[in-house]
């Protein structure tokens, strides 16, 4: 793959995301180093890009820091290949440096430069080439005599270039969003300003867009989700800064703006999202005529889950009870707020809460007796059998009971809890451990699948014989925990290596797999050292000279 030509080589995806990145100019200090080229991609950090370049433009090599590991290239790493393409445009990787691309002192002195006229026409050309440069440009600072209706117009705008007969699927739902996006930037904008019911007006339409569009749109990646839970949050945030600020008759007006919304047909089938609504009703219960109103509504959500036209259930029910205990806590009596805890017990939250309380009194007692009490109602339900049990496990510290945290902590060990490991090894004394950790081990290896708290203990408790006969019997292993080995079991590890190497090649069938092969490669060659890494490349070439793209991928490494 050359850097003029990277374009047919990655995933669309990622190249229409890294093209976008490059554009936004979160592309910064591109430079020179002996290997190669560094780069840092702003993004949801700053990540660093390196790229190795061969004189004829290919791309031997390149690596960005960043998490993703959805393929071989990340659009951190495509917006780098896009800005020094444009540098070997210019004579760049070849010759001079390339073009500075980032937002770094080169581009802003650029500007500072030049004449108003000059960047009024760079500006026009931009946005004239394209077209979402322009609508962010007159979103964000146009005059607009109804705002929420440009919104609107923004977000409608963006949904009809992703639709595709009348679907939106789930590549182009990243760009569905992005109306909805700008909306609730210029929403906090205006909440900057003061102007709070515009500024609530904007968070609404973004949040009414994006419900309605999961009618029409693949969400399998979760834009649109993360889009609803973004203008909930504004929203929320509004109301917030909002209630400190607005005289009675504003707040009155904007509950009722929240309610309206809480109840429409968008949200039958989903609790969540009219609850969220309610939740940020409560910044505005201070006055007890408005409590009334919201305490009202809430009566009334927890009726309608007898006819089930929201979705009723438990967790629902639930999360309405924890908005009327909030508003108890908030500017009733805290008795009545204990007592509502008590009458609400069967709900998981409300245990927990009254668990909380009775940690901050430092009545262990009763918190184990809760703990004992919820581990039996919920015996079905693994996930909160074990938060009780932690719950308890702490009660237990607080308490000196050493015998019960014993208990508890390995029970903790044996599904994978690591983080109670050294509790447990701190419990024993020296000349006990031994002992219980040979019964751990002994336990765990009854299994058919050994977990990787098990690797971890070893790798602790530095049991590297163990190790290298868990590696013998998952070979995969040795890509990770070879250097553990390497210091007492070279040639063993070597083995390893190789045989899980050659039994890899065996299988690939596909470009995608030999350049896995080739990843286990690098990593032999980290262990082992490049002479070994070399003869395996060597043999491998040798046994598949029928696999053009094998060699391919082998001759990059």
């Amino acid at each position: 793959m050359k850097i003029t030509d990277f374009d047919d080589s990655l995933d669309p995806v990622i190249l229409k995301r890294g093209r976008e990145y490059y554009l936004e100019g979160r592309v910064s200090r591109l430079k020179q180093t002996a290997a190669g080229w560094t780069a840092v991609v702003e993004g949801t950090h700053d990540y660093l890009v390196e790229v190795e370049l061969e004189p004829n433009g290919f791309i031997r090599y390149s690596s960005c820091d960043c998490p993703y590991e959805g393929g071989e290239y990340c659009k951190h790493q495509a917006a780098v290949f896009y800005a020094l393409r444009a540098g070997v445009t210019t004579g760049g990787p070849g010759g001079q440096e390339p073009m500075a691309t980032g937002r770094g002192e080169s581009l802003e002195k650029v500007l500072a430069d030049m004449q108003p006229q000059q960047m009024m026409d760079i500006i026009l050309e931009l946005a004239d080439q394209y077209e979402e440069i322009r609508r962010k440009l007159l979103l964000k600072y146009g005059a607009h005599s109804d705002e929420i209706k440009a919104c609107q117009e923004t977000m409608r705008a963006y949904i009809r270039e992703a639709k595709r007969s009348g679907f939106i699927d789930r590549r182009r739902a990243a760009h569905a969003v992005k109306g909805v996006d700008l909306s609730l930037d210029k929403a906090l904008q205006r909440v900057e300003q003061g102007n709070y019911m515009l500024a609530l007006g904007m968070g609404l339409a973004a949040l009414a867009t994006a419900v309605d569009m999961l009618q029409f749109c693949d969400d399998s990646d979760g834009w649109v989700g993360t889009a609803i839970n973004d203008a909930l949050g504004v929203i929320d945030e509004v109301v917030r800064v909002a209630a400190g600020c607005m005289d009675l008759a504003e707040q009155k007006k904007m509950l009722t703006k929240l309610i309206k919304e809480s109840r429409h047909k968008r949200y039958i089938g989903w609790w969540d999202w009219p609850i969220d609504l309610l939740g940020s009703c409560i910044y505005l219960c201070a006055d007890k005529g408005l409590r009334t109103i919201v305490e009202t509504e809430l009566g009334r959500l927890l009726e309608a889950q007898g006819d089930d036209s929201l979705g009723s259930s438990d967790y629902g029910v639930s999360q309405v009870k924890m908005l009327q205990l909030k508003m108890l806590e908030l500017f009733e009596d805290p008795n009545q707020a204990e007592e509502f805890i008590a009458a609400n017990m069967q709900y998981s939250d409300f245990r927990q809460k009254a668990i909380e309380n009775a940690l901050r009194k430092k009545d262990y007692e009763q918190v184990v007796q809760l703990c004992l009490a919820g581990e039996e109602v919920d015996r079905e339900l693994r996930g909160l059998v074990m938060r009780w049990r932690k719950y308890r496990y702490h009660a237990y510290e607080r308490q000196g009971e050493v015998e019960n945290q014993r208990e508890l902590a390995r029970g903790f060990v044996y599904v994978g809890e690591y983080d109670y490991y050294p509790k447990l090894k701190a419990l024993y004394p020296t000349s006990e451990w031994p002992d219980i950790l040979a019964a751990i081990l002994a336990e765990f290896e009854k299994r058919n699948y050994l977990p990787d708290i098990y690797v971890m203990i070893l790798i602790e408790e530095n049991l590297v014989e163990h190790l290298l006969r868990y590696c013998q019997r998952n070979p995969a292993a040795i890509l990770k925990l070879y250097k553990y080995l390497l210091p007492d079991y070279l040639e063993e590890t070597r083995a390893l290596f190789r045989a899980h190497i050659e039994r890899s090649a065996r299988e690939a069938d596909q470009r995608s797999k030999y350049k896995q092969v080739c990843a286990m490669i690098k990593t032999y060659k980290k262990a082992c050292g490049e002479l070994a890494a070399r003869s395996m490349i060597t043999e491998l070439c040798r046994s598949y000279p029928r696999r053009p793209a094998f060699l391919d991928e082998l001759g990059r490494i």
